[in-house]
């Protein structure tokens, strides 16, 4: 005898099922590999409860009603089959009852053991074999035990819903970075276009909407100018958490999605100034006014809105790679005083991997 869960699990699976709502009215007592054409019967005890003739493949449903008008729990039951030509009669039996005889035309087979059965479950038997293989679970039955033939091949197919991860290289431009710490100095340059990296995850509730939070770690900005008499370097860095609603469309193995939502940033500006040693004369006498270097530090934190989108490439059931652009503005006020604020715009790249954790394989 072959069984879904040892008799144990069974037991305490249905304990915790009882305290959900039912998911059928009625026992389903599905057949196969019983003769095509042939004639199903289902007995409980020596009552013949339904039948059913089996289709072209030899599978034949059974709705029962074996707790028709009392608030029964469960009923433990034994299993038997008896084999009558092309006629298949499976007998259940509560526990500490006898079966009936065996017709003189039939072969008994028994079962061993006792199956729990409660109003929601569907018991699922084979008849082909000589001794009968039989399966059982509250509410429908799963795909795999009906399945015909081999299973299909995983799916990569994308529009499964559940939760992902994911990390890559990020690329940001800052429109105004470098502008703003300039300012009108002719003998100052620098890059706003820096890469870091990028971390998150994605959440998706049906196929097409989701939820979706990252971590984004910009690059260090570098500013460096020169005026008469001094020179400075500014560095600034910025790192922003984004929560935001996705949409999507699978095409194939690939994915295109949006997204719009809002970014808080945390930024740190941190300028380094040195004055060179100065001469004046004074009534005729030089006098040297000695130069030195100034640490001026910003930082500033906010919220601000965001939007973007990408697409992924799944090469594996739970691994994709994938592109995505996004754009928003950075602003916020200076934490440490009253005076100062960030008010730029930020341009982003990221490249990396997904890995899916729930809902792959469909």
């Amino acid at each position: 005898m072959i069984r879904s869960w040892p008799l144990g699990w069974v037991a305490a699976f249905f304990v915790s099922a009882s305290l959900t709502p039912a998911l059928v009215a009625a026992q389903t007592l599905i057949v196969r590999q019983a003769p095509p054409g042939g004639v199903v019967e289902v007995a409980v005890g020596s009552d013949v409860a339904g039948s059913a003739t089996a289709d072209s493949l030899g599978d034949a449903t059974v709705t029962l009603k074996t707790f028709p008008r009392q608030p029964a729990v469960e009923m433990s039951t034994q299993v038997f089959l008896d084999v009558c030509g092309t006629r298949r009669r499976v007998i259940l039996i509560e526990r500490s009852f006898q079966p009936p005889a065996v017709p003189d035309d039939c072969i008994r087979r028994a079962v061993a053991g006792f199956f729990v059965l409660r109003p929601v479950s569907t018991l699922v038997i084979e008849v082909g074999e000589v001794t009968p293989i039989v399966r059982i679970r509250q509410g429908p039955a799963p795909e795999a035990w009906l399945r015909h033939g081999p299973p299909p091949p995983p799916s990569l197919f994308t529009a499964a819903p559940g939760l992902e991860i994911f990390g890559g290289a990020n690329f940001v431009t800052f429109r105004d970075a470098v502008g703003r710490s300039c300012g009108t100095l002719q003998g100052c340059s620098g890059k706003d276009f820096t890469p870091a990296y990028a971390v998150g995850a994605a959440y998706w509730v049906s196929p097409y909407f989701g939820a979706h939070a990252s971590y984004l770690r910009a690059g260090t900005v570098k500013v460096s100018g020169t005026g008469v008499g001094y020179v400075f370097d500014t560095d600034i860095d910025v790192e922003a958490l984004t929560i935001s609603g996705i949409a999507g469309a699978p095409i194939g193995r690939s994915r295109l999605y949006a997204f719009f939502g809002a970014n808080r940033h945390r930024a740190a500006f941190v300028t380094t100034e040195t004055t060179e040693d100065a001469v004046i004369v004074e009534d005729g006498v030089p006098r040297t006014i000695a130069g030195g270097t100034e640490v001026f530090v910003l930082n500033t934190a906010g919220w601000a809105w965001q939007f973007g989108g990408g697409f992924d490439v799944w090469v594996r059931p739970t691994l994709a790679f994938f592109g995505e652009a996004g754009s928003g503005p950075i602003k916020g006020s200076n934490q440490d005083a009253p005076e100062g604020r960030t008010d730029d715009h930020i341009t982003f790249l990221l490249i990396g991997a997904r890995v899916r954790l729930s809902g792959f394989g469909r």
